[in-house]
């Protein structure tokens, strides 16, 4: 349960300090230069007393936040990327959030304007996650592939020009893959092109869902490594 009453002081205090930095700043702009010193370090020791106030409040949603990253996460299908891979969107929404929020404006809570901007971070940290340098790759990784024949083959994939997601040369790094892979990473590229789901994978290699997701997250980062 989220202590609302201590999240509203700790804001209070955010903003407090916030308004003597700039209120530093503008002196320090006025004062000679043997009086320099002496600003910066109370603005060094209040924008140290800054970060720790984040830290709390960051902590003290962290839960709250998780849950709204997750509600991102669950937007697409199989894309491999857990909740722990959007903590820092999480961060800097509190940053940002704590950057723009305004009491006197807004008619919510600082609470559901964090929680919500935390959401659509996540949405834009997964979108971007889908159309980076990688993109090719990306894209062939969160869409099943459903030929796949009993040799592992991949040489006859239809390359039709409005899918670009099958280009050759992915094609040609996942057969690469597939040939030097053991027999458990082997497995779990072919579950997952495939099309099937973390729990179908992991109950027919005698695994958690969450193992095979890890399992998972380490195949594709080592096939996606292979485009760097």
């Amino acid at each position: 349960m989220v202590n609302e009453e201590l999240i509203n002081k700790l804001i209070k205090d955010h903003d407090v300090i916030k308004e003597l930095i700039s209120a530093l700043k503008i002196q320090r702009d006025l004062i000679v230069n043997e009086q320099l010193f002496i600003i910066d370090l109370q603005i060094q020791e209040e924008e140290t007393n800054l970060e720790i106030i984040k830290e709390k409040i960051f902590k003290e949603l962290k839960i709250q936040a998780k849950m709204f990253s997750r509600k991102a996460l669950l937007k697409f299908r199989n894309i491999p990327l857990e909740i722990d891979d959007l903590v820092t969107e999480s961060w800097l929404a509190l940053c940002e959030a704590l950057r723009k929020f305004d009491s006197k404006i807004s008619k919510r809570g600082f609470i559901k304007y964090y929680l919500e901007m935390v959401y659509w971070r996540s949405m834009d940290y997964i979108r971007k996650f889908l159309t980076n340098r990688h993109k090719t790759i990306n894209l062939a990784l969160t869409k099943p592939i459903k030929t796949w024949d009993s040799d592992n083959d991949f040489a006859l994939v239809d390359m039709s020009a409005d899918d670009p997601w099958k280009f050759r040369e992915v094609v040609n790094c996942i057969q690469e893959y597939i040939d030097a892979a053991n027999e458990q990473d082997r497995k779990t590229l072919k579950g997952f092109l495939e099309g099937d789901s973390i729990e179908n994978m992991a109950d027919e290699m005698v695994c958690s869902p969450r193992t095979m997701k890890r399992r998972l997250k380490t195949v594709l980062h080592n096939l996606k490594s292979k485009l760097a």
